[in-house]
């Protein structure tokens, strides 16, 4: 089992990221966008969180309890979309430091007969660049209990075209978690719930959209149309591995400061691929410079992360209320007024 507070750690140095008038320049992007957001940055020179909460117009004119339900919190449940791939991720580093997994393993290892199996392999699926595809629908009209329902939901919903051409798609991730629980003989539920969230004691704080009953979640503020949360747990469960979990924003800081100090694979095994890919994408994060950064966009939910490995110092922001576009452009501007240096690309990573 992988520790969690590994002894060997370096000591972090923090510089002075949270100022007043830094807290006051993430008010004003907030503000700037009409974000219904909380922003979690690092309280001082250490690895507390500091929550920032900002309420859009859209959400002050709705009655106070439905204010309340819209308002995110740090402790009530969050679809975290896109940015679960991360988890996926550290489990197969697990496996290939192991010597359990090879990155030059083919596909078609562990899915015989899969279209253009053998010439794919699994460095391409932790890269993006399998040539996969997702094909619509991507929602799960119906909850997929069953791990084995959720990867047939996904084999009949994509397309392998057998090239390595980047493409951004969530069946690569949920092929890397079929993956993991064949070579351990595990669901990869089980394999994530015992090795990431019970390490990290948050059972209660990090739920799979299939097993969620009574969750203290966040509402969205946009309505959607024809959407309610049965279906809504649906769609996620269609995506394992990629996109089905809720988490708090406490606990996934928590999880993000654990990564960064070596606690669930060695930080080279994912800074050391940072150029397998033409985004320096791997293992679920863009890897740019010496930050690592992430991002979820799902029915009305949007999330993202930035961080830095060397000094541990992160902003996250989870919002109900942006449009995917707007999420990238404030993004962008929430990276600059807290690092106080531009994004090193130019373009926020895709999901």
């Amino acid at each position: 089992m992988a520790a969690v507070c590994p002894a060997s750690a370096k000591a972090v140095h923090y510089t002075r990221m949270d100022t007043a008038q830094t807290r006051r320049q993430i008010q004003g992007i907030l503000s700037k966008y009409n974000a219904n957001a909380l922003v979690v940055i690092n309280k001082g020179k250490t690895a507390y969180p500091r929550y920032l909460y900002h309420q859009s117009t859209d959400a002050a004119a709705l009655p106070k309890d439905q204010q309340r339900a819209v308002r995110p919190t740090p402790n009530k449940l969050f679809p975290i979309a896109s940015m679960q791939k991360m988890m996926t991720g550290i489990l197969v580093q697990q496996l290939i430091n192991q010597w359990r997994i090879s990155l030059s393993d083919s596909i078609g290892k562990y899915y015989p007969g899969f279209p253009h199996g053998q010439g794919t392999t699994v460095q391409e699926l932790m890269t993006h660049q399998s040539g996969i595809k997702d094909v619509s629908p991507k929602d799960s009209p119906t909850l997929l209990s069953t791990q084995s329902n959720q990867l047939a939901f996904t084999m009949a919903h994509l397309a392998s075209k057998g090239n390595s051409n980047w493409k951004y798609a969530n069946a690569n991730f949920t092929l890397l978690a079929g993956i993991v629980s064949q070579v351990t003989h595990q669901t990869y539920q089980k394999r994530l719930s015992h090795l990431i969230i019970r390490p990290l004691r948050e059972e209660q704080n990090m739920k799979y959209a299939n097993r969620v009953t009574k969750p203290n979640r966040v509402l969205p503020v946009l309505p959607l149309i024809n959407w309610n949360y049965p279906l809504l747990k649906a769609a996620w469960s269609g995506s394992m591995g990629a996109d089905e979990m809720l988490v708090t924003p406490k606990a996934y800081w928590k999880f993000i400061n654990v990564f960064n100090k070596g606690g669930f694979v060695p930080l080279k095994d994912y800074t050391s691929h940072r150029n397998l890919s033409p985004t320096n994408y791997y293992g679920g994060v863009y890897i740019r410079g010496h930050y690592l950064h992430s991002n979820g966009y799902s029915h009305g939910y949007a999330c993202m992360f930035f961080t830095s490995y060397r000094t541990h110092e992160t902003i996250m922001i989870f919002c109900n209320n942006l449009p995917y576009a707007e999420l990238k452009a404030i993004g962008t501007d929430l990276f600059q007024a807290y690092f106080k240096r531009p994004y090193p690309l130019s373009t926020i990573g895709t999901v």
